[in-house]
């Protein structure tokens, strides 16, 4: 399943302020894969994008559904 999952953020002391986001992902993209069977299906991925807070500290980022995905924050 390639679908995108929002996470919000809500960091009030953040607002306003603009970061690139490291997203570090672990997949196998569909629930059929299993890593008992098959660990080649399995594979660690890293994207960067940019993120804005809001004037409310708040902003959003999207990970792959069926994930487990840490993400680091770096000012731009």
């Amino acid at each position: 399943d390639k679908r995108l999952e929002k996470l919000a953020l809500k960091m009030p002391a953040l607002k306003g302020r603009q970061f690139v986001a490291v997203r570090q992902t672990l997949t196998a993209g569909s629930l059929k894969s299993s890593s008992y069977e098959e660990s080649s299906y399995i594979r660690p991925t890293e994207t960067s994008v940019d993120v804005s807070f809001d004037a409310n500290g708040e902003a959003t980022i999207s990970l792959p559904g069926w994930s487990v995905s840490t993400f680091r924050l770096t000012p731009k």
